[in-house]
This record gives structure tokens, sequence and C-alpha cells, in this order.
């Protein structure tokens, strides 16, 4: 950590220490301020001009005067800080507690909750974690399809699982006797060709916005739970906050997405009118079981008081 940014932390000056000299010592105003090294001596730290104070909190030997806060940037105080951060996190010693877990059993709550004292756990709501684990595995199964299949389709085109040169010479058949009809409706066609191509150049830029926010959302997810694999001291489920609260909001989206598709489909067929009131029904299940989840295990989140039979009552693990 560089000393700028050392000082820059500095606390504000004690109004008291204002009416001393600036020549006084100790001023206790300065001590994070360090004129020496390590095993300095009050003489040495004298015949540098230094202040020497043995009860200082912090460095013994430390400037006279009154120190100036240094101006940092916004963009140094930020680096030094995920500097310093991640030098904690990665340091050799790997201090152990009863409570720590790995980031893979966080999604799932396969993992010891931490205790922190008066009935609460921190446990938050554990269906919408099991919602969203779920969410990302068919997520993930289906990216992982598509992409295989449009690979696929790249190197074989689709067109020819779609004729063969039997139908190819009866559609040509028909072509040739149906001329004379196509040729009185060549106007309304090129009419509906110049709707088609503004609705098609609508369709690419809704489908572009939504395949940015995907990626967006999915880097979001992943860009906070496995970097956890490198941390190297104590890790607890409440680091995985941040990834589950990104994820609710990736599940949100595509569940608007998908009803706002359905209701497009539901007018032109009656199929898609009955998709819609089965993805309604399945989400006024999910948001009724989140409730109940909610009241169920809330005691945990606010401390509200529990007998023992309700304690183990809610440990859906022995190690919860």
């Amino acid at each position: 950590m560089s000393q700028t940014f050392k000082y820059s932390l500095l606390p504000k000056v004690n109004p008291e220490a204002l009416h001393k000299p600036p020549s006084s010592c100790p001023n206790i105003n300065n001590a994070w301020s360090n004129c020496g090294f390590g095993g300095i001596t009050r003489r040495q730290c004298e015949e540098k001009g230094c202040c020497f104070d043995s009860s200082s909190p912090s460095n013994w030997c430390y400037h006279k005067g009154f120190l100036t806060k240094p101006k940092v940037s916004m963009y140094t105080k930020v680096t030094e800080s995920i500097k310093v951060t991640w030098k904690v996190n990665d340091s050799g010693a790997v201090l152990l507690h009863p409570s720590m877990s790995e980031w893979w059993q966080w999604p799932l709550m396969r993992c010891r909750l931490i205790n922190f004292g008066g009935g609460l756990k921190g446990v938050g709501n554990p269906l919408i974690w099991w919602l969203i684990a779920i969410f990302y595995a068919i997520a993930f199964s289906y990216g992982i399809v598509r992409v295989c299949s449009e690979i696929f389709f790249y190197i074989i085109p689709i067109e020819t699982f779609r004729t063969t040169p039997q139908q190819q010479s009866s559609s040509t058949q028909s072509t040739q006797s149906q001329s004379s009809s196509q040729s009185s409706t060549l106007q309304s066609q090129s009419n509906n060709s110049t709707n088609s191509h503004e609705n098609d150049s609508h369709l690419t830029d809704n489908s572009m916005k939504f395949l940015v926010t995907q990626i967006v959302l999915f880097i979001g997810y992943l860009g906070n739970l496995l970097p956890f694999h490198y941390v190297q001291r104590s890790k607890f489920h409440f680091h995985y906050i941040p990834a589950l609260l990104i994820g609710i909001i990736h599940f949100s989206f595509c569940l608007e997405c998908l009803i706002s598709w359905i209701m497009k489909k539901s007018n032109d067929t009656k199929k898609y009118g009955n998709l819609l009131k089965f993805v309604f029904i399945v989400n006024s299940f999910i948001m009724i079981g989140a409730f109940i989840s909610f009241c169920w295990w809330s005691p945990w989140t606010y401390g509200f008081p529990l007998l023992k039979e309700d304690v183990s009552s809610r440990k859906l693990y022995s190690f919860w």
C-alpha cells in the first residue's frame, strides 16, 4: 500500500491539537505518519526531528507539525483498495473457520451457515437460491445445445434436410402450372416484403439487445462466483449474495421476455394462449412458494425467537 494512499485514510485533525504549537510532542494526530523504522529508539527518532511516543496506537516515531491530507484520485483509491483486498484474500496462511464453505456449495445451499449470534444465520430464502440454481442449470444446458446446433447447421446447411430431389421436381411442376396466378399478385407481394423487411430489422434490433443483456448478466453472475475458487482464506455463504442478486435479475428478465413473446404469439394461435396460462400458473406457484419459504425461514434472517424444536425443524441438512 502506497504511503500517499495511507495518508489519504487519515482521520480528521483533533480540534484540541490545533491549539498546540506545531513542534509539540506528543501529537497523536500524526501517529499515522511513520518517521522511523522498526525498533527505532527515542534518541534516534528525536535526532531526526520527530516525535517519539511509546503509547501511540500506531507508529511510535512520527513527524511533528500538522500533516495535510493529500489528494488522491478515485482511480488510485479503487485500485489500491482492490490490491490490498486481494493481498489479504490471497495470503499464504489459510484461516480455518468452523462455518466456512466452498463456492460450489452455495447455489444449492449445501454449505454450513455462519451463526451471527442471537438466532441470526443470514439464511435468506432457500427457495430463491434453489430456483436460481435450477435456472442457470437450464440456461447453461440450453446455451451449450444452441451453440452446438448453430455450429452443426453452419457446417451442414439445414436446407439439405428440408428438400429432396423428388420434392424439388414436384415443386417445379406446380410452379409452372401456377405461373399465371402468381403474376397477378406480384404487387401485393412486393408490399408485404417491404413490411417484412421492416419487421425483420425490428426483430433483429430486439434480438441483439436481448443477446447483449444475456451476456452481461451471465458475466455478472459468473464474475461474482467463480473468482472465489482462487481465494485462499475462509469463505462463507453470504459471499454468494452479489451473484444471487444478479441471478434474480437475470431470471426476472428472462421470465418477462418469455411472457411478452407468448402474449404476441397468443393472438395468432390457441396453442400459445394455453402456454401463456401455464406460465402464469407456474409463476403464481413460484411467488406463493417464495412467500411461504420467506415466512418459514425469516426467524433465521431477522432473529425472531424460536423454540429448540422449531430450530431443528428448519434444518434441511444436518450441517445447518
